[in-house]
């Protein structure tokens, strides 16, 4: 009689890696629209330091947010900078990232509970994964849609800080 071994198929997750500010992060391929070369912004009235301004793309008005300057009180302005559509169930938004790297796969037994971190930037990341090498943080796209609906807590921001050209 010989014996049969069954083992579950590994389900695989794809992510977008990038850097926003100085951090790693990998964003779910799934919630990615488009990854795009900057535009000409128009200006927001009364919106978030945050939300740069928005742009029209392919018909649809999409409010572009510099998840970096959360983070440093600077605009993103790297020459590598890209903007990141991002897409829920009927919205797209876009971010500005300091630089993309690759789409990569991963197994889904990878992804694993980030650290509390008790942070008040206004997004989250409740996961993190390897990539390259090191730890990466998967960014909660709902929380950002979150924050471009809302705006961040003002303790968050630099009061003083310019909201950079465009």
């Amino acid at each position: 009689m010989s014996r049969f071994s069954f083992s579950r198929p590994v389900l695989e997750l794809s992510f977008v890696a990038c850097v926003i500010a100085d951090a790693s992060y990998v964003i779910p391929i799934s919630k990615v629209r488009e990854i795009t070369q900057p535009m000409r912004l128009t200006r927001v009235p009364e919106a978030p330091q945050a939300i740069l301004g928005a742009v029209d793309h392919r018909g649809e008005v999409v409010p572009i947010v510099d998840l970096g300057f959360q983070v440093t009180g600077r605009i993103t302005d790297d020459p590598r900078r890209k903007w990141i559509l991002l897409r829920n169930a009927d919205r797209t938004l876009g971010i500005v990232v300091r630089q993309v790297f690759e789409v990569f796969r991963t197994p889904e037994v990878e992804v694993r509970m980030a650290p509390e971190m008790g942070g008040s930037m206004g997004y989250s990341t409740r996961e993190v994964v390897r990539y390259d090498g090191a730890m990466a943080f998967v960014l909660d796209v709902d929380s950002v849609f979150q924050l471009a609906l809302r705006g961040p807590p003002v303790s968050a921001l630099s009061l003083d800080a310019p909201r950079g050209a465009s």
